[in-house]
């Protein structure tokens, strides 16, 4: 007589169990965000046991049902933790940020999960666009901060891009606006995307060490926000430098941050809001005259469509205002910008307690128009597999179909 004698799934894992190359396991950890006590309540184990898997210099051995709880926590495929050896390492992009008493903070779990997604995008993209012909190097200028003017760089470009200050005023809102000025980013072939992290962690990062290019803004932030920093970035790309900054890295400690940090804040106010646009506007001097900066700032804010943050900038760079007025703005700005923020945030929750947004439209925010454009082009040619393509776009089949329908 056979006897059958069935085991529970979760048993049969819990006994099966693999070992993970020290450097694999190393490499995972590192580029994680995670504290040992963060893996080791994960897991099960004492804080101790992970602390010396990052000494001992051996392989791990784990049961593969723990190999997948730590495999969704890292935002990881399980196929990783069975490499052989950690894959080729970009350079750590530089960390321009401002902190609390200049203190060195690591970055946290999202932001180390945004900068690993772009970076797999960036290597996505110039794959797909050496199979499909297309170039990789990005339409723009190599510009070099010792000899090159911020404001007259931003007027360059800013006539390159044929948008008038009158078309740019007339746009809808701010969002039609980060919509116009991300796809004539994107036309110059640098990639844009739209990721959350911590706002106090970073506004926005930019990688011009690999091509395509890439500008990655906050999706935390407001749109106004994210339209700065956009600039912001782009004139990091414009200097080829590879950087994560946040709101506080022109006032650093460090003299060398602090200048490329304000070129680039210089370079992101006079293209989006020209010098002309304020000389030339008589009710917008007379405000500055009668000391009525905050109003002021306001209806530039609104007619413009950029942060007050950065037009507070812009008057500071221009001397309409001094350093007194320039601070006490600063403190209104910083806790207005709060209070929005934390209804934005809220106002999130919200909607994903009603369903969310449908994944294709958070694809087209995360991931923009040209890569999608590439990867669906690669999948019309033959060049990508279905599942490579709802992997790279992060969809479901039914989101699929309504995007090619689109």
């Amino acid at each position: 007589m056979n006897i059958i004698i069935e085991c529970p799934e979760d048993m049969v894992k819990s006994a099966f169990k693999i070992k993970i190359k020290f450097d694999v396991f190393n490499w995972l950890i590192r580029d994680s965000g995670w504290t040992n006590k963060e893996i080791a309540d994960k897991l099960g184990y004492p804080e101790r046991v992970i602390f010396s898997w990052g000494i001992e210099n051996k392989d791990i051995e784990l049961p593969i049902n723990k190999v997948e709880i730590l495999a969704e926590s890292l935002k990881r495929p399980s196929a990783a933790f069975f490499l052989l050896n950690p894959p080729a390492k970009f350079a750590e992009p530089k960390d321009f940020r401002k902190l609390s008493g200049d203190k060195i903070k690591p970055y946290s779990k999202e932001t180390h999960l945004a900068i690993r997604k772009a970076r797999r995008l960036q290597t996505v993209s110039n794959d797909l666009m050496k199979s499909l012909g297309y170039q990789t190097r990005a339409n723009i200028k190599k510009y070099e901060l010792t000899t090159d003017n911020s404001e007259k760089t931003a007027n360059n470009e800013r006539i390159k891009s044929e948008i008038s200050e009158k078309n740019q005023i007339l746009w809808e809102n701010e969002s039609k606006a980060l919509n116009y000025w991300r796809s004539w980013i994107e036309s110059k072939n640098i990639l844009v995307f739209q990721m959350r992290m911590p706002i106090e962690d970073a506004r926005g990062f930019s990688f011009s060490d690999f091509e395509p290019y890439i500008i990655v803004v906050n999706s935390s932030d407001s749109v106004k926000g994210r339209i700065f920093s956009l600039f912001h970035e782009y004139a990091h790309i414009l200097l080829r430098e590879s950087v994560v900054c946040n709101i506080e890295s022109d006032s650093s400690h460090d003299i060398g941050i602090r200048r490329i940090e304000r070129w680039c804040n210089y370079f992101a106010g006079a293209f989006i809001l020209p010098e002309n646009q304020i000389s030339g506007n008589p009710e917008i001097i007379d405000l500055l005259k009668i000391g009525q900066t905050t109003k002021c700032i306001k209806k530039l804010s609104k007619s413009f469509k950029i942060s007050e943050y950065g037009v507070l900038i812009r008057l500071k760079n221009l001397d309409y205002i001094g350093d007194s007025e320039y601070d006490n703005e600063k403190i209104r700005i910083n806790k207005e910008t709060d209070e929005n923020l934390k209804l934005k945030r809220e106002k999130e929750k919200e909607r994903e307690r009603k369903g969310g947004i449908p994944l294709e439209t958070q694809c087209y925010s995360e991931k923009g128009k040209r890569l999608i454009s590439l990867v669906l082009e690669s999948s019309d040619r033959g060049i990508l597999p279905e599942s490579d393509v709802l992997d790279y776009l992060d969809i479901k089949d039914k989101n699929l179909e309504k995007m090619r329908r689109s």
